[in-house]
Parts: structure tokens; C-alpha cells; sequence
């Protein structure tokens, strides 16, 4: 199942290199836009359920947890920093241009949530929901760190 799974990302990472270029008029910025929100789309859609289940307002499934949080660890460990070029603010993207003026800081934060992901895999593979939860704080801390500062 796990196999699959990453088979079905890899292909569509692949059929979305592949449309890009395709396209004759590539847009370099318009690309790193659509890449790093293809990556925190992905987050965003394993946290929420994870969030849901550390309130409460879904039963905690150890083993679905645990299989959202490997898959979180996963998309934080690419390099998503590549999507974000100096300059690739507006076009549709809420990136605000402090991430470019503060470089070093966005990019600690960055590695910050990576390194937070990958506890909360480790974490979630005990399967002690209170370690769990405790660890699905602080790694929404450091996502919530990086949206106050450099998100709109």
C-alpha cells in the first residue's frame, strides 16, 4: 500500500514536470509557485486530518496518525525551499517579500518544520497518542511560525 501510494506521487509530480515542459511558454516563477503550493498543499492535506484527531473531533486512528505523519516528514524533506526564488511573490502566491529579506530566518524555519515533521513520524510510529499530540503542537508551531511571519 505504502508502495502505491508514493507511486501515485511520484507520477503525479512526473505528469506535472511533464505539462510544464510541455508548455512553450514556461514561466519560471509561475512554476516555483505551483511547486512549493503543490508541496504545502500535500501538507496541509495530512495535517488537517491529523488535527482533527488530536482535538478530539475524530477518533485518533494510531495507524492512519502514523501513516499521515510518514507522509508529512516525506514532503517536508524535499527541497522545498527550490520553490521559492527570489522574487517569486504575487502571481497568485501569498508569499510575502519578507521571505527574501529575511532570507536566513525563513530558511531556519523551514528546516525547523522539516525537523519537527520527521519527530512527529517518529513519535506517531510509538503509538502513545499523548506523545503524539504533544508532538503535533510543536510541529504546528513551526508551521504556524512561518505563516505569521511570511505568509498573507
Amino acid at each position: 500500500m505504502n508502495q502505491t501510494r508514493w507511486l501515485l506521487l511520484g507520477s503525479a509530480l512526473l505528469a506535472g514536470a511533464a505539462t510544464v515542459q510541455a508548455d512553450e511558454k514556461a514561466d519560471p516563477k509561475k512554476d516555483a509557485i505551483k511547486y512549493r503550493q503543490a508541496a504545502m498543499t500535500l501538507i496541509g492535506a495530512n495535517f488537517k486530518p491529523m488535527g482533527a484527531m488530536a482535538k478530539g473531533d475524530v477518533p485518533f486512528n494510531a495507524q492512519e496518525f502514523a501513516r499521515r505523519s510518514r507522509d508529512v516528514a516525506a514532503i517536508s524533506a524535499i527541497d522545498i525551499l527550490a520553490g521559492f526564488p527570489q522574487d517569486t511573490d504575487g502571481d497568485g502566491s501569498k508569499a510575502k517579500p519578507e521571505i527574501w529579506m529575511k532570507w536566513d530566518d525563513f530558511k531556519q524555519k523551514m528546516g525547523d518544520m522539516e525537523r519537527a515533521a520527521a519527530k512527529l513520524a517518529e513519535a506517531a510510529k510509538g503509538g502513545d497518542a499523548a506523545a503524539i499530540k504533544k508532538q503535533f503542537g510543536e510541529t504546528g508551531k513551526t508551521c504556524k511560525a512561518c505563516h505569521d511571519d511570511y505568509k498573507e
